[in-house]
């Protein structure tokens, strides 16, 4: 759940991305959050908690989820630790901005960002959502005309350069203290991660999210993936993506 560079030595390897990766950086494991199947509250508490120690450390927290209602406790850790503002970058193919359901709450997998923006050092043009589509609700065209959060959709992305998507990104974000980026395997299309429990059709490939990640890992100081259920996917296709994406985190921020 954090890594951090090991002094030791200073070999590196290089990559396809032709990036420079430390030879050797320690990770430590901070275990599984305690559930406490009765509440939600609870167990956000228990990881926000822990997620707060290990920011504490002064190490960098990478969640591993989970459906996508982790991001929430983790982004109120890092905003709680910080005496500016804070930026969310999300990649998803929904948007999570519902405020409530009576199937699911308050604290859904649905509602992690409009959480977020209660906080009141989050603000709705400091959060970019990458990868976005399909279907919503009628409401969320005029609520996002009203609050100004910033989007790329995977049409958009489709289109632009890895290096324009990053650019509009960090640009939403210059103001900020600390940038949380929350990453949704629904991002990429089913072709790419089948095992997702909410897959929809056009999303991103699995080199455009590494080339725009790339690109973002050395400017964000906490990260999770969510969503990735290998019961859907028995070739493992979903699960290696995540494991790529948590070690290209890992060594691209220890060399920088």
């Amino acid at each position: 759940m954090a890594d951090q560079p090991d002094s030791g030595r200073q070999s590196v390897q290089r990559g396809e991305t032709g990036i420079d990766r430390p030879e050797r950086i320690k990770i430590i494991d901070y275990g599984d959050i305690d559930i406490v199947a009765y509440s939600t509250e609870a167990t956000f508490a228990n990881a926000e908690k822990r997620i707060g120690e290990v920011l504490d450390k002064g190490d960098f927290p990478f969640i591993l989820g989970g459906d996508h209602s982790i991001s929430y406790p983790g982004i109120k850790a890092l905003h709680d630790r910080t005496e500016g503002k804070v930026g969310i970058i999300q990649f998803d193919s929904h948007l999570d901005l519902v405020d409530d359901s009576p199937v699911q709450g308050k604290f859904s997998q649905s509602s992690q960002i409009r959480r977020a923006l209660e906080l009141p050092r989050v603000a709705p043009e400091n959060i970019v959502q990458i990868g976005v589509r399909s279907y919503n609700y009628p409401w969320y065209g005029q609520y996002l005309q009203e609050t100004g959060i910033v989007q790329i959709t995977a049409r958009e992305v489709h289109g632009m350069s890895a290096e324009e998507v990053v650019r509009i990104a960090l640009e939403a974000c210059k103001n900020v203290d600390r940038i949380y980026l929350t990453f949704d395997i629904d991002v990429l299309d089913p072709a790419f991660a089948p095992g997702s429990g909410a897959n929809e059709p056009g999303g991103l490939t699995s080199a455009q999210c590494f080339a725009i990640l790339d690109g973002l890992y050395p400017h964000i100081h906490a990260m999770d993936i969510a969503e990735v259920n290998p019961l859907y996917d028995p070739q493992q296709i979903t699960s290696s993506m995540a494991a790529r994406l948590l070690f290209d985190c890992l060594t691209v921020r220890a060399k920088g």
